[in-house]
């Protein structure tokens, strides 16, 4: 045959042998199509992994921090949206990770769509990077629309692993950062979660064991740690009896009958030289608790372990390699958490331990506790953590300073200071203010009290807050002509909380709040409250208190006794044991900063209280300007004695609809909810104008 047949047949065979391949291919392709799970299986296999995670991230460079300026309604303007990817059912999650999701979904941060967040957390379980399959759900998250090369995504992780290779420029937010990996201003370092630990923290006094080395793998250390315990000679004494020191090995046969323990490890006991004890297995935990110190001696995933679980159960790190990236390094103070003993320093490590004062342990201890219980005992305290400080650095003006982090007595989510929009203070040239009304049913009322403070001077705009979702709002021809411009707004979302929302409408700095149900103040008396008039010279007192609480008390006062029950007295009743609280309900003066105060910092659930009352949202206003400013309400106080409260009132229906008792059981319900009992202590300071009497 010749040779060009010869090839002719053999290609000919290869043909139709590649035929008979893409045959059957297509015919696995429609049996597995048949299942819906198996399909996207084979979708998945086709779409590419994400990008490589980038070594030059920052938060400059790869953080979208303008997606976090977006408004939207009833979203606080200084906190970042997280938003959750749905469940994905091909990618298998843990109990911990799901944990983790629960306590984003229902924390402050959490959004319920894309659209309104500006961090996501994709639903791929990469706290255990060595899990099997994750590959499959990187590339199915690479083809969600959202993830976009993951841009302002975070993902979690405490075991590394390959996948994280390819997490694009997502923020890492793992336990195991060394100097090399860790992205300065963009990863943030988390605690090595260890979900065995039974968190038996112990006391911290009568400690019997000095130092425990717990267990670590780098090779070149254990000649020299064996070399220390054999060098040692610390004679236990009456006045330091705690100088023995352990060294904790892993067991080659342990007790594996309950697989959520820690198994038992070997352990080398020695209280000195002659003292020393062969190795026996100790329970890890138990040693752990009855421990001063605890060393950890190489910066890998092990050591990472060792530092989570010295700091559980009390015992106070030592940090020997240098190269640890510590948990929350950014914003904790780990020189009052842990000590630190160079590698050089080695052999005279238990002297230079036993040496600390008792006083400094103590303090140790407190510090290793707050910070533990505070920031680390729980996935979710983790996840929450990490979520505080990417939303500080979205927002540093309302950013923990580094030592509110780490001050004990600092108050979680404690009121940031007042803004600088208050410093210096100056008298405006042209001084007005915006009078706000809550309207809700009494229109009768409402229309006679817009008719008389129409003629107060310095009013720029009236603006009524429509509350009552069960009404609707008055059309115009029912609205009384006024000198002045009114504006009628429905509150947002239909909510009392609404009432005291910034709106658009209000323009001035200076914000008068009443209701359409108080007992109203005089036009003399509000006059009297912005502008006290002294000899010839014109001051402000608003202007000068901008970050006050201005009250306009010539009808009643809200007092508080610290050891007694909650009272309610007139303002000619003012007794020198009562701190003031709010003044003249409904009747105050504030700046317009505390309305974006009220609406972003109270909690939902706090304010799902204010909803239910209906009737709360002014003791709540008042109470939120005294912690924010840390001053007492500045009240003005008729001292004309012969006028008793609730005389010469331009309308007797007005008064007659006074009521105090409803904030009786506001304040008790708020007191339920620890908000009074944080209250800042603030001496009262009233101003009394009135010389005159005011008919």
């Amino acid at each position: 045959m010749r040779p060009w047949i010869r090839l002719g047949a053999v290609c000919l065979c290869l043909f139709v042998i590649f035929l008979f391949w893409r045959c059957l291919l297509h015919l696995s392709g429609r049996t597995v199509a048949s299942d819906d799970k198996p399909s996207i299986i084979s979708g998945a296999s086709r779409v590419i992994l994400p990008s490589h995670a980038s070594t030059q991230c920052t938060y400059s460079t790869c953080f979208d921090a303008s997606q976090c300026a977006r408004e939207h309604p009833g979203r606080p303007l200084n906190r970042i949206g997280v938003y959750v990817y749905d469940v994905n059912p091909l990618s298998p999650v843990s109990d911990q990770f799901s944990a983790l999701v629960r306590a984003v979904n229902s924390s402050r941060y959490a959004v319920h769509t894309p659209t309104e967040a500006c961090v996501f957390i994709p639903h791929v379980d990469l706290l255990n990077g060595l899990r099997v399959g994750l590959d499959q759900a990187l590339r199915l998250t690479n083809k969600s629309p959202i993830w976009n090369t993951g841009v302002n995504h975070i993902v979690f992780n405490v075991i590394p692993g390959k996948a994280l290779l390819f997490t694009g420029q997502a923020i890492l937010a793992g336990s195991v950062h060394t100097p090399t990996t860790y992205r300065s201003t963009f990863d943030v370092a988390i605690p090595a979660y260890n979900p065995l630990l039974r968190h038996k923290k112990g006391s911290t006094e009568n400690r019997s064991v000095l130092l425990t080395i717990l267990p670590f793998k780098y090779k070149p250390l254990r000649s020299q740690i064996y070399e220390l315990l054999s060098a040692y000679r610390g004679q236990p004494t009456d006045s330091e009896p705690n100088r023995t020191v352990i060294l904790l090995r892993h067991a080659f046969r342990t007790d594996r009958s309950v697989p959520d323990r820690i198994p038992p490890l070997l352990a080398i006991v020695s209280h000195s030289s002659y003292t020393r004890e062969p190795p026996k297995l100790v329970d890890y935990e138990d040693t752990l608790t009855r421990s001063t110190f605890c060393a950890i001696v190489h910066a890998d995933p092990l050591g990472y372990l060792a530092l989570y679980d010295a700091m559980s159960h009390g015992c106070i790190p030592v940090l020997i390699d240098d190269g640890m990236v510590l948990p929350f390094s950014e914003v904790l103070d780990w020189s009052r958490i842990s000590v630190r003993i160079h590698r050089s320093e080695l052999d005279n490590m238990p002297s230079l331990l036993a040496a600390y004062p008792m006083l400094d342990i103590r303090r140790f201890q407190h510090q290793v506790h707050f910070i533990f219980s505070r920031y680390m005992s729980t996935i979710e305290q983790i996840a929450l953590t990490t979520l505080d400080i990417v939303n500080d650095r979205v927002f540093p003006y309302y950013a923990r300073s580094y030592a509110q982090w780490n001050n004990p007595d600092h108050v979680e989510n404690l009121f940031p200071s007042p803004p600088i929009l208050f410093y210096p203070l100056r008298v405006p040239s042209q001084s007005q203010f915006t009078i706000l009304i809550r309207g809700q049913d009494h229109f009768a009322l409402l229309s006679m009290l817009l008719e008389q403070l129409q003629s107060v001077r310095g009013v720029d705009r009236i603006v009524v807050v429509w509350t009552n979702g069960n009404a609707t709002i008055p059309p115009a021809a029912f609205w009384p002509a006024l000198r002045v411009p009114l504006s009628v707004v429905p509150s947002l979302g239909g909510s009392v909380n609404g009432r005291y929302y910034p709106y658009a409408q209000l323009r001035t700095e200076a914000i008068l709040s009443l209701d359409d149900h108080s007992c109203p103040p005089s036009a003399k008396e509000i006059e009297l409250a912005f502008e006290l008039s002294s000899c010839s010279h014109m001051t402000q007192l608003w202007s000068h208190n901008p970050d006050r609480l201005i009250g306009l008390a010539s009808q009643r006062e809200w007092y508080t006794n610290r050891s007694r029950s909650t009272t309610v007295v007139s303002s000619n009743l003012e007794s020198d044991g009562l701190q003031v609280i709010s003044a003249s309900f409904g009747a105050t003066f504030f700046h317009k900063h505390y309305l974006h105060a009220y609406t972003e910092l109270l909690s939902p659930t706090v304010r799902g209280l204010v909803d239910r009352s209906e009737l709360c949202e002014d003791l709540m206003l008042n109470w939120l300007i005294v912690q924010l400013s840390g001053h007492s309400v500045l009240t003005t106080v008729n001292v004309d004695k012969n006028r008793r409260v609730g005389q010469k009132l331009p309308h007797p229906q007005i008064r007659d609809m006074c009521h105090l008792e409803p904030y009786g059981e506001c304040w008790s319900s708020l007191s339920k909810l620890s908000l009074i009992q944080t209250s800042r202590s603030a001496v009262s300071f009233q101003i009394s104008p009135f010389h005159a009497d005011l008919a």
